[in-house]
């Protein structure tokens, strides 16, 4: 059984447990140097070694206590000194606490370690469960009770069973318990007839901030308790609290970009209770959407009067097809790269074509971008089509075509085209659009539309080809990166096409032959599967992607990469990041959705495999969905975080450290730190990372402390490390609203401004922007060769742009190649590269094929590198 540690492990666990419990301590409100909040009471100790926290304890040898200890009474979070911006004294005023009688066993072996998880079920009205879990000589029954529940946590405890029993103490979110069971266990625990004990649950659900819980028990007392005239002032406060939660739903689904559920609840927004500074805030709210809808009908109304009083046919019939495009497609997201058309369309010294020429090229380029040359900003339309040709272009023969093509147009300059990439929709189509009735030979006018028109919001125009996928031969790749024709194909919703009259155009190739697109999986609303070619061990790899609701490809989303643990699988970790689907309201209700967060879940794992291998096909498994993804769905790429739970976790970790210059944060949820990822510490130097475990679970704590304690204590680190109390190895759901609150704080640093790595495998050699080969055979070492031998030492990369327009590049590696770009240096200004043993490359300059290259490859649209530099 798991019930001990090995002795010393065990004597470790129990001085860091009894130091962290009897230090003084003192409420405070921690806000980090990257934004974060953390409210608790707070401690300092000089290592997570519990063996030198005693040592601190008693005043010994340790000077330097670097690493703050912040307790909520439900997790206990680590930071580095080095990384608080400032300590604050909490507001937390006092909460309701309601303590339950139960038989807490208080003799006997204690749950050192919590062995595997086999079941847990659900609470009984006595606030009891049985709690299973796996052990040396079979399972483990342990008997617990709820003894506390406060709005954050509830504490649970082991029982008395018989002759024979456990000491352990676990705290759980309160959140995580449903309405329907805490609200029967606190009635069995209180008095039904005492208004005041009823009304304490009323407070409690009201702190939590459980504003719907907490209106169904008012609910209750007022019918059990009429008389009751002292309810005006709670009934007030739960409206006004219910009021500026509702407003603050709103405000988050406007940044998720998902405006029409922000128009309709603002639409329905209560008037009864609310405050008149709450009424103004949501209607001035909604009179912005209106404000962004009267413009939108401006810019098309303007630009059907402009494009009929071109004079010359050939330019008229030329704009025409761009600016049914700007039509069909304009919405509150692309609406501000009209900002010089709207600012210059009542300039008398204009004529209508370059008022015209102005809103086509803003369209392509962006704000502050446009041209009044409407040959020019005919031609950028025609660099767009052929960039996007060579983007999709599965051979060099017709790379080569479109890149001739493209040096004979005017614009083709790597400036414009980068510009042009940034603004384009993603290259590989993945949803068909749903059209309405075709346009006229002119541009349509607009007709009057309700709030939530195209001009607002992103157009209910896209939705999965109904058609399935043509049958695929074993091992070929299908049409448009098909996965599986055995998939349900699931169609829209009756009442959207009803409400738009819409019709499902067969996808066409450029010849206008049919092709295949994907279905919805399993008719869920935004969930795909899909696939991409992989490398000889998996030549196809196959992953999942949840889009939020009102996806719309001309916004960037932020997305979450998920790996699964053990005995889990990918749908799993989509369920877990965007909630599980609801099929009576046909949408998720999770986090991710609420946030507007993509969701990508490799397939990375192989049948029955139950640990991390480390291997370049579970690398590829990741960085291969991510880039597939990014060529398919508008992803925000400095907002990419990569997270995974158990061996999921280990392989986020690894993979994290791997390729930092890919995310914008890792979140291993109960990982364990073993073979690369020990070595490979300074890689994280840059990279956020984000650790969730359990305090019992197993040696995982002192296995990882010396890698925790490097991020914790160094400087140029952005970590922290919680740990739920008294619990093992779990996904710890409990912590999702927190690591959203995190990932909302923080994007990638594509371009540090110096930066070191270790690398000791062959496929680990990109860094930002340093690319290495010609490793030494001596510092390469695969998986299967672990451990390393003696000597070994890992190949160094450094990389650092300097004040004076220059960039350096070092490496033990043979060959090493610096790639460049506008973020980086001032191609304009004399740069200069200084590559491995001083030699110096002068005054590079941007090449398209690299930048188009680039693209390609990496799928990278927002920071394309424009040129490379190699020795």
């Amino acid at each position: 059984m798991y019930r001990h540690l090995c002795a010393q492990n065990y004597l470790r666990w129990l001085v860091l447990s009894v130091f962290l419990i009897t230090q003084p301590a003192f409420a405070e409100v921690i806000t980090l140097k990257n934004g974060m909040r953390i409210e608790g009471s707070v401690g300092k100790i000089g290592s997570l070694d519990g063996a030198v926290a005693a040592g601190a304890a008693g005043g010994g040898d340790v000077a330097v206590k670097e690493i703050v200890i912040i307790d909520d009474d439900l997790r206990r979070v680590f930071v580095g000194q080095k990384s608080v911006q400032t300590f604050g004294d909490s507001q937390m005023s006092a909460f309701e606490r309601i303590k339950l009688q139960q038989a807490v066993a208080s003799a006997g072996p204690g749950i050192a370690s919590v062995g595997p998880i086999v079941k847990v079920e659900p609470f009984d009205k006595y606030g009891r469960r049985t709690f299973t879990m796996a052990g040396n000589k079979g399972n483990i029954d342990v008997i617990q009770g709820i003894t506390e529940i406060t709005p954050k946590f509830t504490k649970v405890e082991a029982l008395t069973r018989g002759s024979y029993q456990y000491v352990w103490s676990m705290r759980i979110a309160t959140s995580s318990i449903p309405r329907e069971t805490l609200s029967e266990i606190l009635m069995h625990r209180i008095d039904p007839k005492n208004a005041e004990q009823r009304l304490s649950i009323v407070r409690l659900y009201l702190q939590a901030q459980r504003v719907q819980d907490a209106r169904a028990e008012l609910e209750g007392v007022i019918r059990d308790f009429p008389n009751l005239g002292n309810l005006q002032e709670l009934v007030g406060r739960l409206r006004a609290t219910g009021s500026n939660m509702l407003f603050k739903e709103i405000e988050l689904r406007r940044e998720a970009g998902q405006h029409r559920l922000a128009i309709d609840m603002l639409t329905n927004f209560p008037s009864e209770g609310v405050g008149g500074e709450m009424k103004l805030q949501a209607t001035d709210t909604l009179k912005e959407y209106e404000d962004i809808k009267a413009k939108g009908d401006l810019v098309l109304e303007l630009m059907k009067e402009h494009h009929s009083k071109i004079e010359l046919d050939g330019p008229r019939q030329k704009a025409l097809p761009l600016c049914q495009e700007i039509a069909a497609e304009m919405n509150i997201h692309t609406l501000n790269r009209m900002a010089d058309y709207l600012r210059l369309q009542n300039d008398p010294k204009m004529t209508p074509d370059q008022k015209l020429s102005l809103a086509i090229s803003g369209w392509l380029m962006g704000s502050g971008n446009g041209t009044d040359n409407l040959a020019v900003a005919l031609a950028l339309a025609q660099v767009r089509d052929r960039v996007r040709d060579y983007l999709l272009a599965k051979r060099k023969p017709e790379r080569d075509a479109a890149l001739t093509a493209l040096n004979s147009l005017e614009g083709s300059t790597p400036e414009s085209v980068a510009k042009l990439i940034a603004h384009m929709k993603p290259p590989m189509a993945t949803f068909a659009v749903i059209k309405g009735p075709e346009p006229d030979p002119a541009i349509p006018e607009k007709k009057a539309e309700p709030v939530a028109g195209p001009a607002v919001a992103p157009p209910a125009v896209r939705a999965p080809v109904v058609a399935p996928p043509a049958p695929i031969a074993p091992g070929k790749k299908g049409p448009g990166g098909l996965l599986d024709d055995k998939l349900p194909a699931a169609p829209p919703p009756a009442e959207v096409i009803k409400a738009n009259k819409v019709v499902l155009p067969p996808p066409v190739d450029k010849d206008g032959s049919p092709i295949g697109d994907l279905p919805a999986y399993a008719g869920i609303n935004g969930l795909l599967q899909l696939q991409t070619p992989g490398i000889s061990e998996d030549p196809i790899i196959n992953y999942y992607v949840q889009l939020p609701p009102e996806y719309d490809p001309y916004r960037r989303y932020p997305c979450i990469v998920t790996l699964n643990g053990a005995g889990t699988n990918a749908l799993q970790q989509v369920d877990w990041w965007a909630g599980p689907h609801s099929a009576k309201a046909g949408m998720r209700y999770g986090q991710a959705t609420r946030h507007g967060y993509i969701v990508i879940a490799p397939v990375w794992t192989r049948d029955h495999q139950r640990e991390y291998e480390f291997t370049a096909r579970e690398h590829a498994a990741v960085l291969y969905s991510v880039r597939d993804a990014i060529r398919r769905f508008s992803i925000d790429t400095d907002k990419v975080f990569l997270s995974g739970h158990s061996m999921g976790a280990d392989a986020a970790w690894d993979i994290g450290l791997a390729h930092p210059d890919h995310w914008a944060g890792v979140i291993p949820i109960v990982a364990r730190a073993d073979k690369y990822i020990t070595r490979y510490q300074e890689n994280g130097r840059n990279l956020p990372m984000y650790f969730v475990c359990g305090e019992k679970d197993g040696d995982k704590w002192f296995v990882n402390a010396a890698d925790w304690e490097k991020y914790l204590k160094y400087v140029g680190y952005d970590s922290m490390v919680v740990q739920f109390q008294g619990r093992g190895h779990e996904h710890f759901h409990d912590e999702i609203q927190n690591i959203f609150e995190w990932m909302n704080l923080h994007r990638r640093n594509f371009f540090p401004k110096k930066f070191e790595a270790n690398v000791l495998r062959s496929w680990d050699r990109y860094f930002w922007f340093v690319e290495v080969d010609q490793m030494s055979d001596k510092s390469v070492v695969d998986p299967v060769q672990w451990p390393p031998p003696r000597g070994t030492l890992p190949t160094k990369i450094e990389g650092a742009i300097l004040p004076n327009n220059g960039i350096s590049a070092d490496t033990s590696a043979g060959k090493i190649t610096v790639w460049l770009s506008p973020e980086m240096i001032d191609f304009d200004n004399k740069p200069f590269v200084v590559l491995k043993k001083g030699k110096r490359v002068l005054n590079p300059q941007p090449d398209l094929p690299v930048l188009l290259e680039d693209v390609r490859t990496r799928g990278d649209r927002q920071h394309p590198f424009w040129a490379k530099v190699t020795n």
